[in-house]
């Protein structure tokens, strides 16, 4: 059709325009711009048909990448003139060391999932990202093996005539070009690869044939490695994983409460009202010694809370990186004390619920031998799988001291009376002694096990450390108005305080039905165990921080051996323990209350430098800090006394003092305050100090 053909247009112009392509004959050759690809060459010449390439298998879950240093970097970089400070180089290949075995730990764990979802690929590709992680370059891999299976692929994607027909041939006789069906290869592979529906195609294999479903394979869940979590925690001294910070707000806090034993804070009213205290006095140096040890909590929680990293570890950031290793050590000590008498409480309670009960008609110390190894078996798996395990079970004992406190309640409230409750009617001294008791008491429960818990709490950066400040300071709270509830109902029966103090389970059971062994062992048995895991839990992070390049796991394992060779060692001998618990918390309470005034203030005053804990420079030893810790534990150690014989030591300032004037000191047992006062105030101007100068030199 050429112009003059075409209508004039003008408006007169009516109807449809005509159209003017004409489509090719079915039989002419493709000649427009896209080359017809796998017919012919630039010069007309057929060529073989395109085949897809076999692709490499490839990962369905990103393997990890390594970023330590090889061992010839290592070298280059820790000789000849590269080398600097002995101690920094040292510092930089422990750091090498423990990054390398995380990562070979990661590489493990990405390689057991591979093979759990990859089928027989799975060692190819391994093998081949085994290469790339350790540096070199990939080897190609073998596919030989599969050219079997290839070749049944190959005849399934075969397309099969629907009239039966014979199948169209494979190769192309020479000289002539195979025939093109039209699509390009990139659709052809598109088609391909289609997935298989829910619903089974059939396949005809001819109008006389049965239909065949063709075969359908389960599509794996590809879940990506960053989000797996293990079932044994491995997370020891380096920060947090974000897939590991899952501790809601609610689930801090119930953790927090699994720290108030009721067997304790029985005990513990019971104990301050034996000793001459009235209502207003219990309440008072309670308060106090929950006051400055929540503060402690809430230090520690803030700063574990903000850097992903345990309590001890941020010490570093008070002590030096070197420095911390002594705290460390001592802390680590009072820890297996700890978990030794708490696993010896345990099996106590237990044999005296149910020989009392008349359950055991055999030798009791079977029943001992049983039940420590049945209470230690226990704790060590909880503190062992750590976690989310051990989350649970820490709200599993939180939730049963519930019905326990409430039980009690109701037991005792018949005769409870408030007579003579109101007043002070104590000296002083007496007052700040079971106050430092008190104090000693919450330092060695949960001193410093705010960061352990807090670490894995989630939320935004200052979110994470309000929260975990709140659920510190209010977790005490419980704990002071059970134990003074027990102070009044200790004061309206004298007899009582007493009992409770040496028989609390005879005490409790004298007035409860012939069931009553299984509440008591559920209500006051089961605490003690969630206790002793989350300090065994704890003991195992205090030892990597005291110098031990083991895993957490491992780590902790080697603390529950030394914690029952002591329990061991505490049945074997057969005394009672109950007489060294007052003198050996005083002990304890000195090292962590100037421990904790140095660790809590450099926090308060040095919020910003918690950054720099994880991967920033740190001094290897801060000297002002240090000082102030042996001093607080010097004058400490020095202000206590003790019936003990091989404790006879203590007090050695005393006399000091008396001849310089002073009043008779003993009976206050001050050691644990002027610890704390003494540690305080040589860090807080440390903290201070440190802190003038970082502003000038920001300023110039």
């Amino acid at each position: 059709m050429v112009d003059s053909e075409l209508p004039e247009d003008t408006e007169e112009t009516e109807g449809p325009r005509r159209k003017t392509f004409s489509p090719p004959a079915e039989d002419a050759a493709f000649t427009g711009a896209l080359p017809v690809m796998g017919d012919f060459d630039d010069f007309g010449a057929p060529v073989e048909p395109l085949v897809p390439a076999v692709l490499m298998p490839s990962p369905a879950l990103a393997p990890p990448v390594r970023t330590s240093l090889s061992d010839e970097e290592i070298l280059s970089k820790f000789s000849g003139d590269a080398a600097g400070n002995t101690a920094e180089l040292m510092n930089e290949l422990e750091a090498q060391v423990a990054l390398r075995e995380k990562e070979e730990e990661a590489f493990t764990v990405w390689a057991d999932l591979t093979r759990a979802t990859r089928g027989e690929s799975a060692e190819a590709i391994i093998a081949r990202e085994r290469i790339v992680f350790g540096g070199g370059p990939p080897e190609p891999v073998d596919l030989s093996e599969d050219d079997d299976d290839l070749g049944e692929a190959d005849d399934v994607a075969a397309p099969i005539p629907a009239d039966g027909g014979d199948p169209p041939e494979e190769d192309a006789p020479e000289g002539e070009a195979p025939e093109h069906d039209g699509a390009e290869p990139d659709e052809a592979l598109e088609r391909a690869a289609v997935p298989v529906e829910d619903d089974p195609w059939p396949l005809n294999h001819g109008d006389d044939e049965p239909q065949v479903e063709a075969v359908r394979s389960r599509a794996a869940r590809e879940e990506p490695l960053k989000d797996y979590v293990p079932l044994v925690d491995h997370t020891g001294l380096e920060p947090t994983a974000d897939n590991h910070r899952v501790l809601s707000t609610a689930g801090l806090f119930w953790s927090w409460w699994a720290t108030l034993t009721p067997i304790v804070g029985i005990v513990a009213g019971a104990f301050l009202v034996s000793r001459g205290l009235g209502l207003v006095e219990t309440v008072v140096s309670l308060g106090a010694a929950g006051l400055l040890s929540g503060g402690l909590v809430a230090a520690s929680a803030y700063a574990g809370a903000r850097t992903g990293l345990s309590t001890l570890h941020t010490a570093q950031m008070t002590f030096g990186r070197h420095g911390n290793v002594v705290p460390s050590v001592l802390i680590v000590v009072i820890r297996i004390a700890l978990v030794s008498l708490l696993i010896v409480g345990a099996e106590t309670l237990v044999t005296r619920i149910v020989t009392g009960a008349g359950w055991w008609p055999f030798e009791v110390w079977i029943l001992r031998v049983a039940m420590t190894a049945a209470i230690a078996g226990l704790v060590l798996t909880l503190a062992l799988l750590g976690g989310r395990v051990l989350r649970v079970a820490l709200y599993v004992t939180a939730g049963v001291q519930v019905p326990a406190i409430i039980g009690f309640v109701f037991l005792t409230a018949p005769t409870l009376s408030f007579a003579g409750v109101t007043g002070w009617a104590s000296p002083g001294l007496p007052v700040v002694a079971l106050g430092s008791l008190a104090l000693s008491v919450l330092l060695v429960l949960c001193g410093h096990t705010g960061g352990d818990l807090a670490r894995y709490h989630r939320g935004g950066g200052s979110a994470r450390g309000a929260v975990g400040t709140l659920t510190g300071l209010v977790a005490v709270i419980p704990t002071l108005i059970f134990v003074s509830y027990v102070a009044v109902v200790a004061i309206g029966s004298p007899r009582s305080a007493l009992t409770l103090v040496t028989d609390p389970v005879g005490t409790l059971a004298a007035d409860m039905p012939p069931w009553y062994p299984a509440p008591l062992l559920i209500g006051l048995v089961l605490p003690l165990v969630g206790l002793a895991s989350l300090a065994l839990f704890s003991g195992g992070l205090a030892s990597l921080s005291a110098g031990l390049r083991i895993s957490r796991p491992l780590a902790t394992t080697v603390f529950a051996v030394i914690s029952l060779a002591a329990v061991a060692a505490v049945i074997a001998v057969g005394q009672p323990v109950a007489g060294y618990v007052p003198s050996l918390l005083y002990v304890a309470g000195v090292v962590l209350a100037a421990w904790g005034a140095s660790f809590a203030l450099d926090v308060a005053l040095g919020a910003k430098r918690l950054d720099d804990v994880a991967s920033g420079p740190l001094p290897t030893w801060r000297v002002a800090p240090l000082a102030g810790m042996t001093l607080g534990v010097s004058a400490g150690l020095g202000m206590i006394t003790s019936s003990v014989p091989w404790l006879g030591w203590l007090g050695y300032l005393l006399p000091l003092l008396e001849m310089a004037g002073f009043v008779d000191l003993s009976s206050g047992q001050s050691g644990v305050l002027v610890a704390l006062v003494v540690s305080g105030l040589v860090s807080a101007i440390a903290a201070l100090a440190l802190r003038a100068k970082t502003v000038r030199v920001a300023h110039g």
